[in-house]
């Protein structure tokens, strides 16, 4: 199996047990691999900028898209444990300051464990849930060379009227 369609894979599987226990019913339509690297942070570990594309049947039975990123960091020669980690991304920087920088986003499970979790097997993935936050920044980074936060571009359609 080509390396990009077991990471596709792995990911649909790990975000779809995510919302088997959420009222609303999520699907995942696609995974787009933006960019994948080897982890600085871990030897053996890969690093994957994602997007998840998909639809959710809201409470009122309308259905709504959307389109978020994600960061996914699994190992590989070996090393998994078989458990996944998910840190909902912390975004609340963007509720209290103005949005002047990419960079407000904290992903806290990744920062309080520092290198256990790598050091463990664990595979991570955080994850911008923040419809708030997609609005601020909108779909795509610019592509203008210069570095930007992959965790803050996305889209989200309106909640249950």
């Amino acid at each position: 199996m080509e390396y990009g369609t077991r990471l596709k894979t792995a990911v649909c599987m790990f975000v779809t047990l995510i919302f088997m226990s959420t009222t609303a019913e999520a699907a995942i339509r696609s995974v787009t691999v933006n960019t994948t690297r080897d982890h600085e942070g871990a030897r053996g570990y890969t690093y994957a900028e994602i997007t998840i594309h998909g639809s959710v049947v809201r409470a009122d039975g309308s259905v709504g898209q959307y389109s978020v990123p994600a960061v996914v960091i699994y190992p590989r020669d070996g090393r998994r444990n078989r458990v996944g980690v998910v840190d909902w991304l912390n975004s609340a920087f963007y509720h209290f300051f103005p949005a002047t920088t990419e960079f407000g986003t904290f992903e806290f499970t990744r920062l309080a464990t520092g290198s256990y979790l790598f050091e463990e097997g664990y595979t991570y993935i955080s994850i911008q849930w923040n419809k708030k936050v997609t609005e601020i920044f909108g779909p795509t980074a610019p592509n203008d060379d210069h570095p930007h936060n992959h965790l803050v571009y996305g889209s989200i359609d309106r909640s249950a009227a």
